[in-house]
Order: structure tokens, then sequence, then C-alpha cells
């Protein structure tokens, strides 16, 4: 009698933890990363101790998407799509931390307007965040029409580089 008892408690302990890391993982999407121990301490040749090394996760540099004259979408380069990825690996990795959207636009034009657009290119890039498997709660969305302009003058070039919306980790 006893043993089909301790076969069943096992059993129960089992399916409990599943149940747990099915919900905690799965469905409030709330994996941590596990840390990596390092076996010897080498550094003081102490075989018998063990150190623990956290994986740090380096903040990716702001990423600046550049748009046309009245623009609100740009298409996606290759390299635009992997640095969205290495902004999903660090708001996974990091989950206390938001990304910041900002739509810019250039000096031409009606105060509203400019707003209206930078706003615009702001939602276009937090559209392709979500569709990278980026949680939306996860960033915050602003449009500031001319007011930071990344280059000063009013020449087509200049005007080029302050069309724009930038992404970046806060």
């Amino acid at each position: 009698m006893k043993n089909p008892v301790i076969l069943f408690t096992v059993l129960l302990i089992l399916w409990i933890a599943g149940c747990t890391y099915c919900y905690v993982c799965n469905i409030r999407d709330n994996c941590l990363s596990v840390p990596v121990a390092v076996v010897a301490d080498i550094a003081e040749n102490k075989p018998d101790t063990a150190t623990i090394v956290m994986a740090i996760t380096e903040i990716p540099n702001m990423l600046s998407l550049y748009f046309d004259f009245n623009g609100i979408t740009v298409p996606l380069t290759g390299e635009d799509k992997q640095r969205i990825d290495e902004f999903k690996k660090y708001i996974f990795d990091n989950p206390g931390s938001l990304i910041d959207i900002t739509g810019h636009s250039d000096h031409a034009g009606l105060q509203p307007v400019k707003l209206k657009i930078s706003n615009e290119r702001a939602r276009f890039v937090q559209e392709q965040l979500v569709a990278a498997g980026i949680d939306a709660s996860r960033m915050q969305v602003m449009g500031k029409g001319d007011s930071e302009p990344a280059a000063d003058g009013n020449t087509p070039e200049e005007n080029a580089k302050n069309r724009r919306a930038e992404i970046q980790i806060k």
C-alpha cells in the first residue's frame, strides 16, 4: 500500500510543477533566464568554490529610421530587422525595461501637420515592433514634430535627417 501512495504523490508533484511552468512561462510570458554557473574559481585556484556569472545583455544603441517627405512608412532593411531583434531580445531579458519610440518631422509645413506626421511615423515603428513579437504595452510612443531637430537649418539634406523615428530603451 505504501508504494502506490508514494507513486501518486510523486506524480501529483510533477503535475503541479508542470502546470505551474506552463502558466508562468506560456500564459503569463514571464520566463526568466537562468544564470550560468562556473564550476571553479580560476582566479584564486579554489576548485571547491563556485562562482555565478550573470549574462548581462548590453542595451542596444538607438535606432533611427528615416522617412521621405510626408512619408509615414519606410521599408525595413535587413540591418533594421536585425537591430529590432536586438531590442526584442533585450526587452525579453529585462522585464522592467521599456522601448521609447519618438517620431520627428522636418521644418516644412504647419505645426499641426508636423505633429500628426511625426505621430504616424512613431505608430508605424510601433506596428513593426509588435509584428516582430514585442508587446505594445512595453512601448511609449510619441510624436514631437520639429521640436527636436537632428540637424539645424532648412536644406534638403538637413530636412532629410530630421524626418525620422527613433527607437531606444528606457
